[in-house]
């Protein structure tokens, strides 16, 4: 199960059948779902995530928390994959790589821990330069994990107390994945 938190704005309208699209491609072997997260007065947004919704394979949940983005608002959605053996962040503003599920799943199993962590990842800026990056307000925007640990240890935005839960974990939960392509984030989305 993917959570992704869909930001308020006209932009969205642009962004969201490129967004959708990009994850209808991942080749991944098994079942998956996207759960778009938006906020509860954001009737645009609102009106925009349920033309893509279907109800199983891609959800549409709007989020009551007064702060959005927001780690309740993430949680939120991940109630709505709870079932899922592996649960996904996947940020709105990031092209994914058509074998990012796959590798980041794939590498749960060889490695026998509970969670995947990307080490690097690519920002593409306004003159279409990428810079491949491992630090940053994105270091945990390629954070997967089997459910139950995700459940337990995943609460995003809260910055320096994710890090450290995440950190505080990393030699015996997370195994690191060092392919900076699997998520490119793109300046100019919202």
């Amino acid at each position: 199960g993917c959570v992704a938190l869909v930001p308020e704005g006209l932009e969205v309208a642009k962004w969201m059948d490129s967004f959708v699209d990009n994850f209808r491609h991942q080749q991944y072997e098994g079942s998956k779902s996207l759960v778009l997260v938006y906020h509860h007065t954001d009737h645009k947004t609102a009106q925009i995530v349920k033309q893509h919704a279907d109800g199983l394979f891609i959800k549409a949940v709007a989020a009551q928390d007064a702060e959005f983005p927001s780690t309740a608002a993430a949680r939120f959605g991940m109630w709505h994959v709870r079932d899922a053996d592996v649960i996904a962040r996947w940020d709105f503003e990031a092209w994914h790589h058509p074998e990012r599920l796959n590798m980041q799943v794939r590498a749960l199993a060889l490695a026998g821990r509970p969670a995947s962590l990307l080490d690097r990842w690519t920002i593409l800026d306004a003159t279409n330069s990428k810079n491949i990056v491992e630090d940053g307000p994105h270091w945990d925007g390629g954070i997967a994990g089997q459910g139950s640990w995700m459940q337990e240890k995943w609460y995003p935005f809260l910055r320096e107390s994710e890090q450290g839960v995440v950190g505080s974990h990393a030699t015996e939960d997370v195994v690191s994945v060092d392919e900076p392509g699997l998520v490119v984030f793109d300046s100019l989305r919202p």
